[in-house]
């Protein structure tokens, strides 16, 4: 997501995998918001990438999600992903982050 700008409705392209295969996947900026994580609020974009062409739980789950929220800067820094697949779901939230030096 760094090299896109994002911005609500943008459909994204590029290449991704399951760790066995490289597929062409779209994701959707879905739309900017504020959301609370780690005790700070982030100003987020909401993506949503397509799965169905990506392996695994996801090829087999008829109504999988995937949802990542990404802060609206330049770091792009995900701080929400939620997911849903057949067999259950998971929310990952980020607790902190400190920018490094570049080396």
């Amino acid at each position: 997501f760094r090299v896109h700008k994002l911005e609500e409705g943008k459909q994204l392209v590029q290449p991704v995998t399951d760790g066995k295969r490289i597929v062409i996947s779209t994701a959707k900026v879905i739309r900017r918001e504020k959301i609370n994580a780690g005790g700070k609020e982030y100003d987020t974009f909401l993506v949503e990438p397509e799965m169905k062409n990506i392996g695994g739980i996801f090829e087999k789950s008829d109504k999988s999600s995937f949802q990542i929220w990404v802060t609206a800067d330049h770091y792009r820094v995900p701080v929400r992903i939620k997911s849903g697949v057949a067999v259950g779901s998971f929310v990952a939230e980020l607790t902190s982050w400190e920018k490094g030096e570049p080396k």
